[in-house]
């Protein structure tokens, strides 16, 4: 008995190893290589156009000068000419000589915004003639505030402005001067906190057109009642003005500011000065009262109605 009995084995057709030859086409060559050179004339001008273009703002750039010119369009005449070349170098750095470079535009517009001497950007922009101009808004300095560690300037808003001054700087700056602050300033840009230093520039700000301001060398706003109301006083060179509540906080109790204001006047055209020649002036009262001056005790109130 065969235990193993072996399969048949079947022969299997070969497969044929000859292949149909198909002709060369000259067409479709000639078709390929028209794409390939399409494809690599494409490569070549994205490659190229970032280099060409960095190329053409550098000649630009060389045939606009060396410097760009800034021209602050809407600069007051108070600026001095340092202040001025710190705002144009400002925008410059930001700029650049690149007039095609519209970021640095913007870029000049935000650091001009953190500028505590700017108060709003109107808008930068670059001329044709290469020239960059800035229209802006401006923080005029309107007040020196007396602080712990010196003097600071301030705007009619009462945010403080660069620089910190001494004593015998105060002439220069030919500014009225606020003390008795009871808030120590903030930071440069920042609004001084406390009421009481923006009742001294609301003071300032109703007389300073006036032909007698040249006379008053402090505006105290340290001054309080014994119900912790504020009154402002006004200093001369010898005497004292007492002005009373801030402009549009008389109430019903004292004069409208407007009354007072009036009233300064005529004591400065009859006596040639607010302080009725060095004496002490009350203007918040239902009229004038003029006594002379106590250098021990300035609540002594002898003396005599002035009759308008």
């Amino acid at each position: 008995m065969n235990w193993f009995q072996g399969k048949n084995k079947r022969k299997r057709p070969s497969r044929s190893r000859s292949t149909s030859h198909q002709p060369w086409d000259p067409q479709r060559t000639l078709v390929g290589l028209k794409v390939l050179a399409l494809v690599a004339v494409v490569t070549a001008v994205v490659a190229g156009w970032g280099y060409a273009e960095r190329r053409l703002g550098a000649y630009a750039a060389e045939l606009s000068g060396p410097t760009v010119y800034v021209d602050l369009t809407d600069a007051p005449s108070w600026m001095n000419p340092i202040l001025l070349d710190e705002l144009r170098r400002t925008v410059a750095n930001q700029v650049g000589r690149d007039p095609l470079d519209n970021d640095g535009l913007q870029r000049a517009a935000l650091a001009l915004s953190a500028n505590p001497w700017i108060e709003r950007v109107g808008r930068v922009q670059r001329c044709h003639t290469g020239v960059v101009r800035v229209y802006a808004q401006y923080r005029q300095p309107v007040a020196v505030v007396q602080g712990r560690d010196g003097y600071h300037l301030v705007s009619d808003q009462g945010v403080r402005l660069p620089g910190l001054y001494l004593s015998h700087q105060l002439d220069q700056l030919a500014l009225p001067l606020i003390v008795g602050t009871s808030q120590a300033p903030g930071r440069e840009g920042e609004v001084w906190p406390g009421a009481d230093l923006h009742a001294g520039l609301s003071l300032v700000a109703l007389l300073q057109d006036q032909s007698y301001w040249y006379q008053v060398r402090q505006v105290d706003v340290g001054h309080r009642d014994a119900r912790g109301r504020m009154r402002l006083v006004m200093r001369t060179g010898e005497g004292v003005v007492r002005w009373g509540f801030p402009p549009g906080d008389e109430r019903a109790i004292e004069p409208p500011a407007l009354t007072k204001k009036r009233w300064l006047g005529e004591v400065y055209r009859q006596r040639g000065s607010i302080d009725a020649g060095g004496k002490i002036v009350e203007v918040f009262g239902p009229a004038v009262f003029v006594h002379q001056r106590s250098y021990d005790d300035e609540t002594v109130r002898v003396g005599y109605t002035w009759s308008r």
